[in-house]
């Protein structure tokens, strides 16, 4: 699997902030009220961010040949990685979003409350990015220098 690229996370988030932030003012413009963001999806973010690193650790632990794991279960891990930094980046996306759209009325206690929830989201978002790309970085496993490529170093050969 290739590794993340800080650039694409940043353009995923740039994109999804731009899409809730112009989805946003165009459902308040005609007269509606903003919806709430969840608190709760602060602390899901959290919650799958810390899930992560703990999957991450024992892939980890496997390639150091510390734990016995099966590889399969090692590369779900290492795609769940990948899931939780792209979930992350649209989750900060979407924070900062509803937080643009609080941003000029801070003087009234809904807002500001809104914009509140909307930075705790924001940081636990950034908090599960961060998670997955350590994660996926401890997942990596490290080149066999004899034979060039990047397996186990004692792998059969494949049949074919």
């Amino acid at each position: 699997m290739e590794q993340l690229r800080l650039g694409v996370l940043l353009a995923v988030a740039s994109v999804s902030t731009a899409v809730v932030h112009l989805g946003l003012r165009w459902w308040t413009r005609n007269g509606e009220l903003a919806p709430q963001l969840p608190l709760l999806l602060a602390g899901l973010l959290l919650v799958m961010g810390a899930v992560v690193l703990f999957l991450a650790h024992r892939v980890r632990s496997f390639v150091r040949g510390k734990r016995d794991m099966e590889p399969i279960a090692a590369a779900r891990v290492v795609a769940l990685t990948a899931s939780a930094a792209y979930v992350g980046a649209i989750g900060a996306g979407v924070a900062l979003g509803f937080g643009l759209l609080t941003i000029g009325y801070l003087d009234a206690p809904a807002p500001r409350e809104a914009a509140l929830i909307a930075g705790v989201t924001l940081v636990a978002a950034i908090a599960c990015t961060i998670a997955g790309v350590i994660g996926q970085r401890w997942c990596r496993v490290p080149e066999d220098r004899e034979r060039g490529n990047s397996g186990p170093p004692n792998r059969p050969p494949a049949a074919g």
